[in-house]
């Protein structure tokens, strides 16, 4: 979030590169569908992603023990929705659905927010907002069933897509829950549910 020492150029350079981050992470898992099982995928990365940063933010962790262990269900709701539960099954769809496909119906993923926004805390959206709703809803549907509105009716979806879809579905929830996260540093919150979300991995 920009602050007012901060530019607008610098705010829009990393909004800017958020979806580039996004767009590499899928485009690197279909990379490697045929080497790494997606569930050791989105582990290891958790895992050493959690190692990394550990250390380097060890004295906000320690701090922020206490808060943390007092908000242990909201953030085990975040590490399963935002960490295991979104990569996993991103990293599931690629294996049969596209790069792009996969990368178009997680545009939708402002539209769902907006909408668990208003079913769980009653927020209303502007008519321009709506709009924007619609648009990626349809924008979307026409991907999903590949320009064929029959494929609606025969039901006639790749696996993946529809796992796609869920996979947005579990990071709306998480986005919408992030509100009541506990009251800590955002490092220490990174590396809590990098954690969690690894260890809800490690059974399988």
């Amino acid at each position: 979030m920009a602050t007012k020492q901060d530019s607008p150029l610098s705010a829009f350079l990393l909004v800017a590169v958020a979806p580039m981050c996004w767009a590499g992470n899928i485009v690197l898992a279909k990379g490697v569908v045929e080497l790494i099982p997606p569930v050791a995928l989105a582990f290891w990365r958790w895992t050493i992603a959690f190692l990394i940063l550990l250390p380097l933010t060890w004295p906000a962790v320690r701090k922020d023990w206490k808060q943390a262990a007092d908000g242990w269900k909201i953030l085990l709701l975040l590490s399963l929705f935002g960490i295991t539960g979104f990569n996993t099954l991103l990293y599931m769809a690629v294996h049969s659905t596209t790069a792009i496909n996969g990368a178009l119906i997680q545009t939708t993923m402002p539209a769902v927010i907006m909408v668990i926004c208003l079913l769980l805390y009653g927020e209303r959206f502007s008519p321009l907002q709506a709009a924007g709703v619609i648009l990626c809803v349809i924008g979307a549907g026409v991907v999903v069933l590949k320009g064929s509105w029959q494929a609606l009716v025969h039901m006639n979806l790749v696996q993946g897509d529809l796992l796609m879809i869920v996979a947005v579905v579990l990071y709306a929830l998480y986005s919408a829950l992030l509100p009541k996260r506990p009251n800590i540093h955002p490092m220490s919150f990174l590396v809590y549910t990098f954690g969690i979300g690894a260890l809800g991995l490690l059974p399988f």
